[in-house]
């Protein structure tokens, strides 16, 4: 009988990401049941899966000694008593129902044994009964002979599940896990997908969904009523709830750019903090208003009497703080927010643009930003690794010969921690936009063996990114896998 296991739990237990293992299923390496994998076939492609070998008692001793280290940094904090209680007896529940599953299994395959050994004494020199009964023979001795990979494979994933419960959206299949006691909603934020919200402290309603399967608890009270009809549907309020158990849910999550509504919320100055020629300025909604925006969009932002329209440098992964980056187009803003420093009121609208991620997109990613527009590319790059979809990320950060990149330190720390990403800054001089765009992303299309295997992401001047789009395209990439910031 197949063990399957999800998506996101077989990339944290091989230790690579969601992507490689997509990559595999698309290859046909791996198969999938029902968006889940086969254990054993997940550890014969990855056969140095192990967890150590040692007795029960030692194995609980461990789990315990690094219960409170490794997995709380790596996972947030530990569920509260109630959901550990709750998440420990479905645990239980199924161990119950796979231990009778055995014990048939088990009483089957004696019986098998005891039919062959019969049939093999009555008809000894018949050689097609004689090769099934070795063949049986020597399998049961290599099942007892054969370390328990799987099962030590198995009760680390019995132990993920305490620690953090997987979420399963519908339609789109997506799914992510839910570490400690975090809300539903704020889970799914920071694994990058857009999920509809509008406030701070549930009073909009705007994060419902309908549980399908699983269940959720409470984390805070909630301002919004739910009606009648609400709960016979089994409707909550993601940003109220978390799992207790694996849950599955039907929300709508937002695919188009269009489909946020326009908003205009309040906010203050959080921090200010000048970079080269740019002021990198984070911004904090006031409670209880939310700004919801996809990674790429932009904004307008007021501060008294001045206004600009700025790209959103954050990542909507966290939505507490918005990160603008202002430099000579937004340098009356840029001005009244020195004056007026820490702590003073904003106004946003918003957000507008249409150059998103497509969050179910196979393609790896190219970033391009021209000069001083890096605030889009950075806040796409953050969702990018949020996801874990895309196999691997790709930034050229293209200036004036003698510059450096504003933010070249953070790249390189970027570069530093993940794997999958690689960064390189180009020098390209000049003063024809079309010279700088061919010498520039001439070298950006060598360095790949074709772009159509990519999506392309583009930052600049509306000059030089339609100037890099007409090339990109030129050079092979599909028109419809080249955005640029201006769309």
């Amino acid at each position: 009988m197949a063990q399957l296991i999800s998506l996101s739990r077989a990339a944290r237990l091989v230790g690579v990401k969601r992507a490689t293992l997509q990559k595999q299923i698309r290859e046909g390496l791996l198969q999938t049941f029902e968006g889940e994998l086969d254990l054993n076939e997940l550890l014969r492609l990855y056969p140095q899966t192990q967890v150590e070998d040692s007795a029960m008692l030692e194995r609980a001793d461990r789990i315990i000694q690094q219960a409170y280290g490794k997995v709380s940094d790596n996972y947030g904090p530990l569920p509260d008593i109630e959901v550990l209680a709750a998440r420990v007896t479905t645990l239980s529940h199924e161990l119950g129902t796979a231990r009778a599953q055995v014990r048939r299994y088990r009483r089957f395959l004696d019986r098998l044994r005891e039919r062959l050994d019969r049939l093999h004494e009555a008809r000894p020199e018949d050689e097609a009964v004689r090769a099934l009964h070795d063949w049986f023979r020597a399998e049961e001795r290599e099942l007892a002979r054969v370390p328990g990979v799987a099962e030590e494979a198995l009760a680390t994933d019995a132990f993920l599940r305490i620690v953090a419960a997987r979420v399963t959206l519908k339609p789109s299949r997506h799914e992510y896990l839910v570490p400690g006691s975090e809300s539903l909603l704020q889970a799914g934020l920071r694994a990058g997908y857009a999920l509809p919200y509008g406030c701070s402290d549930g009073s909009c309603g705007r994060c419902k969904a309908t549980l399908v399967s699983g269940e959720v608890k409470p984390v805070h009270d909630y301002a919004h009523t739910l009606t009648e009809e609400d709960h016979y549907a089994r409707r909550i309020l993601m940003c109220a709830n978390t799992a207790l158990t694996d849950v599955t849910l039907v929300v709508d999550e937002v695919r188009d750019p269009g489909a946020l509504p326009q908003q205009r919320v309040g906010a203050h100055v959080r921090r200010l903090q000048e970079q080269g020629e740019m002021l990198i300025v984070q911004l904090a909604p006031d409670p209880p208003a939310r700004f919801q925006f996809l990674s790429g969009q932009h904004a307008r932002i007021t501060a008294g009497s001045a206004s600009a329209e700025c790209p959103l440098a954050s990542c909507p992964c966290d939505e507490t703080q918005i990160e603008l980056h202002l430099g000579p187009e937004q340098a009356a803003l840029a001005e009244v927010l020195r004056r007026g420093g820490e702590r003073q009121a904003v106004t946003i609208e918003g957000p507008r643009g249409r150059c998103v991620l497509d969050v179910d997109s196979i393609h790896s990613l190219i970033f391009i930003a021209w000069d001083e527009h890096f605030a889009p590319i950075k806040s796409l790059i953050e969702q990018a690794v949020a996801l874990e979809t895309a196999e691997s990320l790709h930034l050229y950060w293209i200036t004036p010969p003698g510059t450096k990149p504003y933010l070249h330190n953070l790249c390189r720390a970027w570069l530093d921690a993940l794997d999958h990403f690689s960064y390189r800054h180009l020098e390209v001089g000049g003063t024809d936009p079309q010279t700088r765009v061919i010498e520039a992303l001439s070298t950006v299309a060598e360095q790949h063996y074709s772009l159509r295997g990519y999506d392309l992401l583009v930052a600049g001047t509306p000059e030089l990114e339609a100037l890099s789009r007409r090339h990109l395209v030129a050079r092979g990439a599909p028109p419809s896998q080249v955005r640029v910031s201006s769309d």
